[in-house]
């Protein structure tokens, strides 16, 4: 039976001891495919999620173009590691020059094509279905000196924009919550 998770076909679910991992066929909205791959890591006891790595693949260059990571700190609070689609991605290795030179409208920067989006419904969606209450993570200068439409993206998705706790780094701009029921 086919399974489908934010409108992609699930390629492959395969379980070990202590993680699950996950290969999800996802369509830019330029019409380029990737993989969405995640990794569910398991606690000792092999019942709770302590986190999920999530890598974002061009398969036709073999290269990764995104990436997030999530940390349960509880079954019901999770935390949004670095969300982040590559704006640069030059060729690493005599294959993927060729494949570079063959394939002349394979692009370098990977941002504006709906990935990050991608990425985030995913999160979104797996947060619901393990029923956590509130998924946040944190805004730096940076990120935001990068991109300075971050934060109304994450409002867009149903973020609030609150202060930064006092207890972090003075380079967090923002904090971001999505609070779920």
């Amino acid at each position: 039976m086919t399974k489908y998770l934010l409108d992609t076909k699930i390629m492959s679910n395969t379980t070990e001891e202590k993680y699950i991992k996950e290969k999800i066929k996802i369509v830019d909205n330029k019409g380029l495919e990737y993989s969405l791959n995640a990794t569910h890591y398991f606690d000792n006891d092999g019942q709770s999620l302590s986190s999920v790595n999530i890598y974002l693949v061009r398969e036709k260059r073999n290269v990764r173009v995104g990436e997030a990571y999530l940390t349960f700190l509880s079954p019901t609070d999770v935390v949004i590691g670095d969300l982040h689609i590559s704006n640069e991605v030059p060729a690493s290795n005599l294959n993927d020059k060729i494949h570079m030179f063959s394939h002349w409208g394979e692009p370098t920067n990977y941002q504006r094509r709906n990935l990050g989006t991608k990425i985030l419904k995913y999160i979104i969606k797996l947060a619901k279905s393990k029923n956590v209450k509130m998924l946040h993570g944190s805004l730096v200068k940076k990120d935001i000196r990068n991109n300075p439409s971050l934060v109304n993206w994450y409002k867009k998705h149903g973020f609030e924009i609150e202060p930064p706790p006092i207890e972090k780094s003075s380079d967090v701009v923002h904090r971001i919550c999505l609070y779920l029921n």
